[in-house]
């Protein structure tokens, strides 16, 4: 590759929900004078319609999320072909599934750059044999990838210690949020019928855990009935509308915890300034995009304490950290932040900053781009 055009950098995922703010807020903040984006997803989505916007090359390839040897061998062979045409482009693969099938492609394409970002390894959330299978993928292809980016210093630790990878070739990148100009948390109790507002936002997944926030919900609410709890995130999968209810009525919910569908992003963060504070219940994560948005707008976060969420909680200080499925310690939490006004303040004050010196965009995108330039003067190569 040459100095004197644009770099290439071809953006592959099969998955969206916290990867697309994180892709969205690198169209939106790389300098587009030094490189060339384009982006390769399976469907068309909010995702493709705001590359667009920012002028992005957009290619379809069907993929699906679960392990499919038909679907996953055709991914693969139409990778192959991608690869062979963008001869001098950088691959940047997004997810497990994506970093799988990206990093397979290059076995018949000879070497090519490779950035793989797992944004959460898949074997965190998968147990027993499925477990051993997908580690094992992940410490077979570290050889078909020049840099894993980890999003938070917890990814790369594991990165190193349990898929084996060199130290010098994991970078962390962490994932970020928009610091400049957010207003913050306006105080809104001003009339005795205002509610305190819970919320939590979440896919009906194993990973989000959304029978903690049910349960530490139907707790809390028998102590303090005058709470509004709010789930935001259901539809996105077709069997949502019918486990929710079922879990509602098991935890005695039905009409006392609202329901709302998975929103963009603008209107998320609008419902994140409204709240009094934001939990997460995750049982593994790759980074608490809603915890930091909610952080950096002056809103109290607790959440559960795991890979991600602890990169932007520190228990005490920017917020309060539980085990999973402590749902007393959490209910516990959420008294301390909704009704001790000093230590609501004390929290807020630290989450404000430590979200800003950390998680900036405007900071961690000059991380990125250095990376692409300095792996744009290799010859083509796995960077092994």
């Amino acid at each position: 590759m040459t100095m004197n055009k644009k770099i290439k950098i071809l953006h592959i995922t099969e998955v969206l929900g916290g990867i697309q703010t994180h892709l969205e807020l690198i169209f939106k903040y790389i300098d587009g004078t030094r490189f060339d984006l384009e982006l390769i997803l399976p469907r068309e989505c909010e995702l493709a319609d705001l590359a667009r916007e920012y002028g992005i090359k957009v290619r379809l390839l069907p993929m699906v999320h679960k392990v499919s040897l038909w679907s996953d061998f055709k991914a693969v062979f139409r990778l192959v072909r991608i690869f062979s045409s963008e001869k001098n482009a950088i691959i940047h693969l997004h997810s497990s599934k994506a970093g799988a099938l990206g990093r397979l492609a290059t076995l018949l394409t000879g070497p090519k750059i490779v950035f793989y970002t797992p944004h959460a390894f898949a074997y965190l959330g998968s147990r027993h044999y499925r477990r051993m299978f997908y580690l094992a993928v992940e410490k077979l292809l570290k050889f078909k990838t020049t840099y894993l980016t980890a999003t938070t210093d917890s990814e790369c630790q594991r990165a190193v210690s349990e898929i084996g990878y060199p130290e010098q070739r994991v970078k962390v990148i962490p994932n970020s949020v928009e610091c400049r100009g957010v207003a913050l948390r306006k105080n809104v109790k001003n009339s005795t019928a205002y509610l305190p507002v819970v919320t939590m936002v979440a896919r009906i997944c194993y990973q989000k855990n959304v029978e903690m926030f049910f349960r530490v919900a139907h707790d809390f609410l028998a102590r303090h009935p005058k709470i509004y709890f709010q789930l935001i995130g259901a539809g996105h999968y077709e069997s949502d509308y019918e486990e929710l209810p079922q879990m509602l009525n098991c935890y005695d919910l039905s009409g006392k915890v609202a329901i709302k569908p998975w929103v963009k992003r603008e209107k998320l963060l609008g419902e994140l300034q409204k709240s009094d504070v934001v939990i997460q219940t995750s049982r593994y994560e790759s980074f608490g995009y809603v915890l930091a948005e909610a952080a950096i707008r002056g809103v109290p976060i607790v959440g559960t304490d795991v890979d991600g969420i602890r990169d932007i909680i520190k228990d005490g200080k920017t917020g309060y950290l539980v085990q999973v499925d402590d749902d007393a310690n959490m209910v516990k939490a959420l008294e301390w932040v909704l009704y001790d006004q000093d230590k609501r303040e004390y929290i807020v004050q630290n989450a404000i900053k430590h979200t800003t010196d950390s998680f900036g965009i405007e900071r961690n995108i000059k991380k990125l781009e250095s990376l692409y330039e300095h792996v744009s003067c290799f010859p083509e190569s796995d960077g092994n």
